[in-house]
C-alpha cells in the first residue's frame, strides 16, 4: 500500500465524488486527545477540521462521543445550538451544512469523516447509507496513515522476544477476523493508536486473550 499524500487523498475523494457535498475531511483521534489529519479536499475543508480542533466543539466530536453519525442540515438552526462557535465560525465561511461519521475499529472509535456543504440541505437516505459504507470501508487505512504520520510503525530493531509476540497477534489476528496478515497488523496498529498505548503492549494483550479482534469487531474488513 502506498503510505503518501496519493493514498491520503484516495481516502477523501470517494466521498467528494460520490456525493452531493463540497468538500471533505478524514481525521483520527485517539484517547489521549492526539488527532492526525488524515486528508482534506480542499482549503474549506481543512479550515473546519482546524475549527473544530481549536474549539473543541463541533459534529465530529458528538459523532466521536457518541459513536453515531450526526447530520445537520442548516447550521443556522436550534440543532446546531449544542456547538455555538463552531457554528458561527462555520456560518462565516459560507458554510451551511454539515455531517459527521465515526471511523470504528471494531468497537472503538477512532475518528470521523465530516463533511460539508455551502447551500443548506439534508443528505437523503441513499446518499447517508453510502456515506456510512465509504466510512466503514475507510477506517483502518486511515488509522495506519495517522499511526505512520505519529512514528508508530513498529521497530524492527528491537528485542526478537518481542518482534515474536507481535508476529503471534497478527497470526492470531488472522485468524480471528479473516484477514491477510497485512490487514491484521494494520488493525494491531490502529487499535495501538485509538488506544494510546504501544503495539508490542497490545500484541501482549492479544497474545494472553485479554484481547480478541474478533469479539471487538462488528465488521472486519
Amino acid at each position: 500500500m502506498n503510505d503518501g499524500p496519493d493514498a491520503a487523498n484516495s481516502l477523501v475523494s470517494p466521498f467528494v465524488s460520490s456525493l452531493a457535498i463540497d468538500g471533505a475531511s478524514i481525521s483520527v483521534v485517539s484517547e489521549g486527545g492526539r488527532q492526525a489529519t488524515i486528508a482534506a479536499s480542499n482549503a474549506d475543508a481543512v479550515r473546519l477540521d482546524e475549527f473544530q480542533f481549536d474549539l473543541m466543539e463541533g459534529p465530529r466530536w458528538q459523532a466521536i462521543d457518541e459513536a453515531r453519525s450526526v447530520l445537520v442540515a442548516e447550521l443556522d438552526s436550534p440543532v446546531a445550538q449544542a456547538w455555538p462557535m463552531f457554528a458561527s465560525t462555520a456560518l462565516s465561511i459560507g458554510v451551511h451544512a454539515v455531517f459527521s461519521f465515526p471511523l470504528r475499529l471494531g468497537a472503538v472509535v477512532v475518528g470521523a469523516i465530516d463533511l460539508y456543504r455551502r447551500a443548506p440541505g439534508a443528505l437523503d437516505y441513499d446518499a447517508i447509507e453510502t456515506a456510512e459504507s465509504l466510512a466503514r470501508g475507510t477506517t483502518t487505512a486511515a488509522a495506519r496513515l495517522a499511526m505512520l504520520s505519529a512514528g508508530g510503525a513498529e521497530d524492527p530493531s528491537g528485542p526478537p522476544a518481542m518482534r515474536r509476540e507481535v508476529h503471534q497477534a497478527v497470526g492470531m489476528i488472522i485468524v480471528q477476523l479473516d484477514v491477510s496478515a497485512t490487514d491484521a497488523f494494520a488493525r494491531l496498529r490502529a487499535h495501538a493508536f485509538a488506544t494510546d498505548r504501544s503495539v508490542r503492549d497490545v500484541a501482549a494483550d492479544v497474545v494472553r486473550r485479554n484481547i480478541d479482534f474478533g469479539a471487538l469487531s462488528d465488521d472486519p474488513l
